[in-house]
């Protein structure tokens, strides 16, 4: 239970610092969703029945919080933001109704990407010129990598590997608390 408390803190705190940093906040928060099953494991926690759900929340408040964020971007990369955040919402209801893991790779989050290009594009490069020309070549770049990454998760049936390297990697360095 101890670890289920510690994934639900700093996965709000991270989200709520996006307001305040938005890139050092969302990379945090994607941090914190990537070692939910390292602290799960570490603590000896199960994932209960219920997790699912409670992640997908967690996941949307990342996602309310950037998108937030967001509004203060320029209006060509605010009206992206927009339609990839209300794409990924309907990829979720929809998997949360059918239950069918490859709407996930359907309905790819490539809101994330999006928003960590334009806020770091914005804080570190304000002199890079976004055209509608130039989005369409950096959204297929961008969505590269996360429809592998969908297809890896929700498709491929690898994801196990990564669970059972955890669990390696947990008892080889004798992290499990007790």
């Amino acid at each position: 239970m101890l670890g289920l408390w510690i994934v639900i803190f700093t996965r709000v705190i991270s989200a709520v610092l996006i307001l305040r940093f938005p890139v050092f906040g969302y990379l945090l928060s994607i941090f914190f969703d990537l070692t939910d099953l390292w602290i799960f494991e570490i603590f000896n926690s199960t994932f209960g029945v219920h997790y699912h759900i409670i992640d997908k929340i967690l996941d949307m408040l990342m996602f309310i919080f950037a998108f937030i964020v967001s509004r203060k971007f320029d209006i060509l990369s605010k009206n992206i933001i927009r339609g990839l955040f209300i794409w990924r919402i309907i990829g979720t209801i929809i998997f949360e109704v059918t239950k069918v893991r490859w709407i996930f790779f359907i309905f790819a989050n490539i809101f994330e990407n999006f928003y960590l290009f334009t806020a770091i594009r914005i804080k570190h490069f304000p002199k890079f010129s976004f055209t509608k020309k130039n989005a369409w070549w950096i959204l297929i770049l961008l969505a590269i990598p996360k429809l592998y990454h969908e297809w890896f998760l929700h498709i491929s049936g690898k994801d196990m590997l990564v669970y059972q390297w955890t669990l390696r990697q947990i008892e080889k360095f004798g992290l499990r608390v007790q």
